[in-house]
Order: C-alpha cells, then sequence, then structure tokens
C-alpha cells in the first residue's frame, strides 16, 4: 500500500470514528408524541458542528491528495511522451538525411553518366549511355524512396507502442505529414 493510500485510509479511519463517536454521543431517545404516530420513542440524530467540520476536512484532503496523485502522473506521462516524441523525430530526421546523401550521390551519377553519354559521337551508343544512365538514377531514387519510407512507418509504429507504454491516448500528431515532404 503506497503511503498515499495510507494517509487516505488513515484519515478515512479516523473520520468514520469520529462520526460515530459524535453520534454515539447525540443521540438521544424522546417519549414526545410524533404528529400522526402513537406515542413511540423517537431516536433524534443530532451532527454537531465538530462533527461536520471534521467530515468536511476529511473530504478536502481526499481532494487534495488525488489531485497531487493525478498531476503527479500527468507529468510523468508527458516526460514519458515527451522523450518518445524526441526519439521519433531524431529516427526521422536520420532518415531524411539518408535519403537526401542517397539522391546527392544519384544525382552526381547521373550527371557523370550523362556527361560521358553526350560525348559519345555514335547515335545508337549515345542513347543506350543516356538511356542506361537514366534508369540507374531511378533505380537509386526509388531505392531511397523506399528505404525513407520503411523507416518512416516503421519508426511511427514505434512511437505508437511508445506512447502506449506511457499510458497516454492519442496525441493528434499526424503521421501522413512526413510523406508529403
Amino acid at each position: 500500500m503506497t503511503i498515499t493510500k495510507q494517509r487516505i485510509s488513515i484519515l478515512a479511519a479516523t473520520t468514520l470514528l469520529t462520526a460515530l463517536a459524535f453520534s454515539a454521543m447525540a443521540e438521544t431517545t424522546s417519549t414526545a408524541p410524533v404528529t400522526g404516530t402513537e406515542n413511540k420513542p423517537v431516536i433524534e440524530k443530532t451532527v454537531t458542528k465538530e462533527e461536520k467540520v471534521a467530515k468536511k476536512e476529511a473530504k478536502k484532503e481526499a481532494r487534495v491528495i488525488k489531485k497531487e496523485e493525478a498531476a503527479k502522473k500527468k507529468v510523468e506521462n508527458i516526460a514519458c511522451v515527451k522523450t518518445a516524441v524526441e526519439k521519433r523525430e531524431t529516427t526521422i530526421g536520420g532518415a531524411f538525411d539518408t535519403f537526401a546523401t542517397t539522391i546527392k550521390s544519384a544525382l552526381e551519377m547521373r550527371k557523370t553518366e550523362l556527361s560521358a553519354g553526350w560525348t559519345i559521337t555514335d547515335r545508337a551508343q549515345r542513347k543506350t549511355a543516356i538511356t542506361a544512365a537514366w534508369k540507374k538514377f531511378k533505380k537509386s531514387h526509388v531505392a531511397g524512396r523506399k528505404t525513407l519510407n520503411e523507416t518512416r512507418v516503421s519508426t511511427w509504429k514505434q512511437f505508437s507502442l511508445d506512447r502506449k507504454a506511457c499510458g497516454t491516448g492519442v496525441t493528434g500528431e499526424n503521421e501522413k505529414i512526413d510523406i508529403v515532404l
């Protein structure tokens, strides 16, 4: 049992015992006639001011303790989600860096091969060299894009698992926004 739960249990038990003690002292019997009934003993229960104050204080203390626990849990969850977001963003940023490097090297390769292709005087050979350069560039571009997309999808899936492990619901962030970049 945690300290907070112990505090609530002790506080509730103390309040209950105080209320019972005041109730026992306040109970009196009366033989005064009650309207519409025969002369039967009536037990009157009077609640003293101290009892009311004690109950209010106990409830107030319990609410404060619950609010403190909820606030502490919320702060812990925020820190957990923050860590998950930082991990996600770092991984996606690295994936885009890798993609940019892949595309840059593919463009350099295309430039070199197209330049070499345009120096060929034979038309058929030149066409073959230029077509090969474009095919090679497309293959590099597609592979880079595929790697980027796979990394992005797996990173968002991992973020979803991390977020759930933090005990929070949906963050409202749109994973599809990374596709349009």
